[in-house]
């Protein structure tokens, strides 16, 4: 789960064992992003890898490595979102029809 990263709390996770060096530094990069985004609206900040302004339209989503790089790369979901998407179309023409 993302929350022990996103609150830097991986002491406290599930499971025990020693985060890595790598999870440590990922979870503080993590942290940070969060803590600028509520402070700023923006997730940058001194010290931390930038993270690239979306664009609707590439569409990329950021994915964080372990080694704390992002990387902007297609969402591997956006097929099955545009499905949901077009059923939730599909519905409304429907019902606007009254059926």
């Amino acid at each position: 789960s993302e929350v022990s990263y996103v609150f830097n709390t991986l002491h406290v996770r599930r499971g025990g064992g020693e985060a890595s060096p790598e999870e440590k530094k990922l979870a503080q990069i993590m942290n940070g992003y969060w803590v600028n985004f509520a402070k700023t609206g923006n997730p940058n900040g001194e010290g931390l890898p930038l993270w690239p302004l979306y664009n609707t339209k590439k569409e990329l989503i950021l994915d964080v490595e372990l080694d704390g790089s992002p990387v902007a790369k297609p969402d591997p979901r956006k097929a099955r979102l545009d499905v949901i998407e077009k059923a939730f179309k599909f519905r409304e023409r429907i019902q606007s029809r009254g059926i």
